[in-house]
């Protein structure tokens, strides 16, 4: 018996260090990550931290334009008014031609707000939902709060490959996700430091909406596109004209949630 539980102390002892062996050999086998990138890679790598560094300074800011949309088939010309607080907080009023108030929508990072001045129409919804319902672009106020400031809004993203444009003299970043795809593409100018169109993509692969920014413009020192398209391949669309802005001013903090009117 003595003998047995010998040569079973003996196996176990010997498996163990074979087990040790094993993961001491797998520890000196350098894993995926650690492989030197590439030089596009490390040029995509470069890019991104770039893209994510600009305007960071950019706190609050606020605006006024003009704004034509097409929302379930009928055209609107709109002026507007609008401030924001990095990285969620804002609020857009909109007023017709004659200066009378229409609507407001707010979000303050976890909700988004709209009232009608007209009818007193209220509602209150969970921010991810973002503009839709106002703007029919699956927008949530982050990303609009971005290209308002001259910022880039990017989704989680496991991999970003730089390649050509085929369509243009520029380049294309695309971001992709494991498991999913394609979650984003960023295009940008011949000499890759500037992003004019970004595309957003669903889960399926689908594009949701598309971005073009232009006219560019330098405000307090900082670089601010005074033309905002946003479309889906469904025809519908904001347009965002900027006549003034102004950058790093004051705001107030309870002016990010709407209440409904009362009476």
């Amino acid at each position: 018996m003595a003998a047995v539980k010998k040569g079973r102390l003996g196996i176990w002892v010997t498996g163990v260090g074979a087990l040790l062996l094993l993961c001491s050999g797998c520890a000196m086998v350098p894993s995926a990550g650690t492989r030197p990138l590439s030089p596009k890679a490390m040029e995509a790598r470069s890019l991104m931290d770039a893209l994510k560094q600009k305007n960071t300074d950019l706190k609050t800011f606020k605006g006024l334009g003009s704004l034509r949309l097409k929302r379930d088939g009928e055209f609107q010309r709109l002026r507007v008014a609008w401030m924001g607080e990095s990285p969620e907080k804002l609020r857009v009023e909109a007023l017709a031609l004659s200066g009378q108030p229409l609507a407001s929508l707010s979000g303050d990072g976890r909700w988004v707000y709209f009232l009608s001045h007209t009818d007193g129409r209220y509602y209150k919804k969970p921010y991810d939902k973002g503009f839709e319902r106002f703007l029919s672009i699956p927008m949530d106020p982050g990303q609009l709060l971005a290209l308002l400031g001259g910022k880039i809004s990017t989704v989680k993203h496991d991999a970003v490959n730089l390649e050509k444009d085929p369509d243009s003299t520029g380049y294309v970043l695309i971001l992709k996700k494991r498991w999913q795809g394609v979650v984003q593409k960023l295009f940008l100018d011949p000499q890759k430091k500037k992003v004019y169109k970004i595309e957003w993509f669903d889960g399926r692969g689908n594009l949701s909406f598309r971005v073009f920014r232009d006219h560019f413009q330098a405000v307090s020192g900082f670089e601010i596109p005074f033309f905002i398209h946003a479309a889906d391949d469904a025809g519908s669309f904001f347009e965002l004209t900027v006549q003034r802005c102004w950058i790093n001013v004051p705001t107030d903090p309870g002016a990010f949630v709407i209440a409904p009117r009362i009476g």
